[in-house]
């Protein structure tokens, strides 16, 4: 059996070998299964799940990028500890460029934190490839101070109190028609973006989502507020999905209520404004209220809905009921 190298030899090999600094790659063989396995033990020297590339071992060489390759096998990591500190072999005074691709589920969970840089040196994109998610969950923390990249069908989501913080975001584009989705769960999350940049593809509609989409779905209280700060901002279309579903109506409201989606702190913005005039009846998307309005100013995109238009959740649970019984009742007569 190999046996790993101590953090120490590897953090004397990495520094004798900075000039050198590669990208390791760690390509899964077979699936994790639908439990999800421990990030660090998974990728460590001796498992059985896959292999790193070549030579290029964080546990062995300094390594820049680190690049998580499900390989279509069906992977689901949970990420534990601090990127930067646990990842084996790496310059703290350096970026580290982190990607996973091809199939790759990845909790950040709790106390987690995956942080790409510390010094902005300009090495720490971070990328959720080909259909793959990061999903960001009970207070786990992502930090990154270059750039955001989305594959094709990729999605990132972030809930329960959580934290989000990215430089260089671009969502969706103009010429890719697959969807990429940033979803924030609940009202109780941080989410800032700098530089955001948000698009939807031509012939994109409500039927047929095409390009860049950002979702919030709201818990009993309400919405989070994504915060922008400053930057070169763009937002040429770009999906806006809003679901109500499992709003509890506060009284305190009144018989209105305003959600701000996007806060830009410190640069007046066009864009906004534009989307509600120009999109906002294509791309729209509003679930769990039967009337809305998108408005924005300079600074700010809202959506505002009315008490009567948000159903009660007695009468979810009847509509959900009717359902359940019409499904037994179907499978009763596929059955005789």
């Amino acid at each position: 059996m190999k046996t790993k190298l101590s953090l120490f030899t590897a953090a004397l090999i990495g520094a004798a070998g900075i000039a050198g600094a590669a990208t390791a790659t760690f390509t899964f063989q077979q699936t994790t299964g639908e439990n999800y396995a421990d990030f660090w033990t998974v990728i460590g020297e001796d498992s059985v799940y896959g292999n790193f590339n070549n030579s290029n071992n964080p546990y062995s060489v300094w390594c820049d990028n680190f690049v998580v390759n499900g390989n279509n096998k069906g992977v689901n990591l949970t990420f534990t500890g601090d990127l930067l500190s646990q990842y084996p072999n790496h310059d703290h005074s350096q970026g580290l460029g982190f990607q996973i691709n091809n199939g790759v589920n990845l909790l950040v969970s709790g106390s987690a934190v995956l942080q790409c840089n510390t010094q902005g040196s300009g090495r720490s994109n971070l990328t959720i490839g080909t259909n793959s998610s990061l999903i960001v969950q009970n207070g786990g923390t992502v930090i990154n101070n270059e750039t955001l990249s989305m594959g094709n069908n990729a999605s990132v989501i972030v809930k329960d109190g959580s934290t989000f913080n990215n430089s260089n975001t671009q969502i969706g584009s103009t010429s890719d028609s697959t969807l990429k989705k940033f979803t924030v769960e609940g009202s109780n999350n941080t989410v800032q973006f700098r530089n955001f940049k948000f698009y939807s593809t031509t012939g994109a509609t409500s039927e047929n989502p095409l390009g860049g989409m950002v979702e919030w779905v709201a818990d009993a209280n309400g919405l989070t507020t994504i915060t922008v700060v400053g930057g070169n901002n763009a937002f040429d279309g770009g999906f806006i999905s809003v679901d109500f579903t499992k709003l509890v109506w506060d009284e305190s409201w009144g018989d209105s209520k305003t959600f701000t989606l996007f806060n830009y702190t410190d640069v007046n913005f066009d864009g906004l404004q534009d989307w509600v005039l120009n999109d906002a009846d294509d791309l729209g998307i509003v679930k769990g209220a039967t009337d809305w309005e998108f408005t924005a100013d300079a600074r700010h995109l809202y959506i505002s809905i009315d008490k009567s238009a948000i159903p009660e959740p007695s009468t979810y649970a009847m509509i959900f009921g009717a359902l359940a019984i019409a499904f037994a009742l179907m499978r009763r007569r596929v059955r005789k």
